[in-house]
């Protein structure tokens, strides 16, 4: 990538420290919403940094875009392992019952999106950004699996290596990366 105009959705996003880990810096950060970039490509904007459905292939063949990297690719051929996507995070100070609840609340909304997926798909396609069917469907199928449920060693790995590699790139400030699972 030539150092370029680069549209990113927010310097607190996975796909911003992928691209500050894996590629040369551009020339001009832009920072935006993610759903904006797609229609900033047109205006100010060599490249973009393309997050949740806006990045499907039906997004961006609407959009006249074409995939230059895929960044989560990029990391999972680097490491071997999965890309961390999003993730909830509570104090330990709340204490263990508090946390339980918390967890047990996150469990049985999967549950239950995953039994009553017609009851859940509207609420789901009336806050999208993308419309398409398709897409949403693509999009809820990524995050509403087995490792959403229970995060594995592999995606507990891949979690460790991504801050690990962020804090050496001096992209997070030092945090105590040991006890960061509960």
């Amino acid at each position: 990538m030539q150092r370029a105009t680069l549209a990113i959705p927010g310097r607190d996003t996975t796909a911003y420290l992928l691209y500050r880990l894996l590629l040369p810096e551009a020339k001009v950060e832009r920072f935006c919403r993610y759903e904006e970039i797609p229609k900033l490509l047109m205006k100010w904007s060599d490249y973009g940094l393309l997050i949740h459905e806006t990045r499907s292939p039906e997004c961006l063949k609407k959009a006249g875009l074409y995939e230059v990297c895929d960044l989560g690719k990029m990391w999972e051929d680097k490491t071997g392992l999965p890309l961390p996507l999003g993730c909830l995070v509570a104090k330990r100070e709340l204490g263990k019952a508090t946390l339980t609840k918390l967890s047990d609340s996150i469990t049985a909304s999967l549950d239950y999106g995953q039994r009553h997926p017609t009851q859940t798909y509207p609420y789901i396609l009336e806050h999208s950004q993308e419309k398409d069917p398709q897409v949403v469907q693509s999009h809820i199928d990524l995050y509403i699996n087995d490792e959403t449920r229970k995060l594995s060693q592999n995606g507990q790995a891949a979690i460790q290596l991504l801050l690990q590699e962020a804090q050496k790139a001096k992209l997070l400030p030092d945090l105590t990366l040991s006890h960061i699972f509960y």
